[in-house]
């Protein structure tokens, strides 16, 4: 996978209408890879929007809030204390991709085991997940697929074979080191952002 980044070091103040993001849900995760064990992390999702979510990752005492909008290619960044959401500035990235989801599958692979695969257009695979699961009622699968899958696939319709709750994930990451992320706790949660009318923002 390739991507190609402009960076234009240019930091200024736009005025804009100030945008307003809303969240239902609150994921907390267990996140562990090459060089980061235990990495505490909280992915907040809009039950009825996929185009935009929000990571909150905790290290060193600290938490820091990630907001990723899709349909206005923007990051917005956050310092996070006691549940409150400080904005420090936000990102524009401009990003050349090269290969893109053409096609997925779900398996089986067992008892409360899922497997998901993803092929590029020339049906080379280029992710492929394991996971424990347990059938329910609400598609959780949704809430949680803009995080785990790489931002080159976010905001994808992706039909699950039915509903479940998933509470481990091994993978891969782009660079073939391996990763698990541990599911420890799904909440509902009534969270609202603004971002402020004057964005501090970095062009990337």
């Amino acid at each position: 996978m390739k991507n190609v980044f402009f960076l234009f070091l240019v930091n200024y103040t736009t005025f804009i209408i100030g945008q307003t993001y809303t969240f239902d849900k609150a994921i907390k995760c267990t996140y562990n890879s090459v060089g980061w064990i235990n990495l505490k992390k909280t992915y907040i999702s809009n039950s009825n929007e996929s185009s935009y979510s929000l990571h909150v990752v905790k290290r060193n005492e600290k938490k820091t809030g990630i907001l990723y909008d899709v349909t206005f290619s923007k990051v917005h960044f956050f310092d996070v204390k006691n549940s409150e959401f400080k904005y420090k500035h936000t990102t524009l990235i401009t990003k050349y991709r090269e290969d893109n989801v053409s096609s997925y599958k779900f398996n089986e692979l067992g008892k409360n085991k899922l497997e998901f695969t993803a092929f590029d257009v020339n049906k080379k695979r280029i992710i492929k997940y394991k996971m424990k699961i347990k059938k329910s009622e609400t598609n959780y699968f949704k809430l949680i697929s803009n995080q785990i899958l790489s931002e080159l696939y976010f905001d994808r319709n992706i039909k699950v074979p039915f509903n479940f709750k998933i509470s481990k994930l091994t993978g891969y990451m782009n660079g073939g080191d391996r990763f698990s992320l541990k599911i420890d706790k799904i909440t509902d949660v009534n969270i609202s952002i603004t971002i402020p009318k004057e964005e501090n923002i970095i062009i990337f």
